[in-house]
């Protein structure tokens, strides 16, 4: 009797527990100093890395952000009638297993944006599938390669990124298909990989070549973040072997090795030529290297400039940024957002630094509008706290 008295009190206690259901809601409002934080329950912004991605198929680009270092992605879907961006949670399943750094580009000239995202030893590529209006995605590499030539034995071998760095993925020749920059294993110089996809006739392709291991005679210290160019390049060896007819003069590689660097690509000065911004591992500000075209099929860093940008507010931040060249507020012209690119240390509430772009997608002009786009209407307490929650007026 007794056993069956505690078997009808467990089974009724069950019942009961089972009954409790939670649901997460983001619709509870919250508001600080008379600002309605409409992304409050997002959960704040770090290390965060900026794509924009037509999430619910209706034509208009939304936003998509993956935080380093939480390993969280978050999804803005834009309202069309006042370009604000609205969070939403739906559509976080319909994207793989995201790994250090990943960057949103249409490769297969479709116009849905494909996803690049780091793999051991390069870069592994989902092709956007989406159909009725559902955001879906199928593996298109799982090591992307590249054609190397320096002049005995040519051969294919994966495109080598490291997880710490952010290469710089677009149509950088302006040919109509994804051109890759990246730094060498060594750190300390730069890789011109071109896609050859449009001259093959088949814009659905991943054609790689590396055009150039020292684009833009640009060196980066292997201990610092200085950046030489020009006859300091040359001098100080940077370029020991380069490939066949080079894309940029031969010269890199000293000793040492330099992991942690980031690069974005726009043409800041309108020559027509885009030029490299550069973020170190070592470094609060970022560096632009002015790129010219100096002859047929030679580019070279003809100037440089140490606190982008100098033209206004300079980045100021905890060291490694990353730039990102999107359009953010729905105006037609790309923007610029640099942002912290270290997974483990960054600034919880200003580390978002939006540049509005009152020039043009060829000829680019900065004005920073916020140091916390976005995260400043969000709810954020600081990285590892525990907050209480009262009933403060009753």
């Amino acid at each position: 009797m007794k056993f069956i008295s505690l078997t009808l009190f467990l089974t009724s206690s069950l019942l009961t527990f089972s009954q409790l259901e939670f649901h997460r809601s983001n619709e509870i409002p919250v508001s600080f100093n008379d600002i309605d934080l409409v992304h409050a329950w997002a959960g704040g912004l770090n290390s965060t890395q900026w794509s924009t991605i037509d999430l619910n198929i209706d034509g208009i680009e939304d936003l998509f952000i993956y935080d380093r270092s939480s390993e969280q992605i978050l999804t803005f879907i834009k309202n069309p009638l006042n370009g604000e961006y609205v969070l939403n949670f739906d559509y976080l399943d319909s994207f793989p297993e995201i790994n250090d750094w990943v960057l949103l580009r249409d490769f297969n000239c479709d116009n849905k944006k494909d996803i690049f995202t780091y793999t051991s030893g390069g870069i592994k590529v989902y092709e956007n599938v989406s159909v009725n209006g559902e955001l879906l995605f199928t593996l298109k590499s799982s090591l992307v390669e590249s054609y190397y030539d320096f002049g005995t034995d040519p051969y294919f071998s994966n495109l080598y990124v490291s997880s710490q760095d952010i290469p710089s993925i677009d149509d950088f020749d302006g040919d109509g298909d994804l051109d890759i920059h990246t730094f060498t294993l060594s750190g300390l110089t730069i890789e011109y990989h071109k896609n050859f996809a449009v001259e093959i006739g088949n814009c659905d392709s991943l054609a790689f070549e590396l055009r150039n291991r020292c684009y833009g005679m640009i060196g980066e210290d292997a201990v610092s973040p200085t950046v030489y160019i020009g006859d300091d390049f040359v001098d100080g060896e940077y370029c020991t072997f380069n490939v066949i007819d080079p894309k940029a003069n031969e010269d890199i590689q000293k000793d040492g090795v330099h992991s942690g660097s980031s690069i974005c690509t726009f043409d800041y000065d309108g020559n027509g030529q885009r030029d490299l911004l550069i973020g170190d591992i070592t470094a609060r500000d970022m560096v632009l290297a002015y790129i010219d075209d100096r002859g047929p099929l030679q580019d070279s860093a003809f100037a440089i400039e140490n606190e982008f940008p100098v033209d206004d507010v300079s980045i100021d931040m905890h060291v490694f940024h990353a730039g990102y060249f999107e359009d953010l507020d729905n105006d037609g012209v790309r923007d610029v957002i640099l942002t912290p690119s270290n997974g483990t240390e960054s600034e919880d509430k200003a580390s978002c630094w939006f540049y509005k772009n009152v020039g043009t997608d060829e000829d680019v002009d900065l004005q920073l509008e916020t140091t916390s786009f976005i995260q400043n209407l969000m709810l954020d307490n600081g990285t590892v706290s525990f907050p209480r929650v009262l009933d403060y007026n009753a």
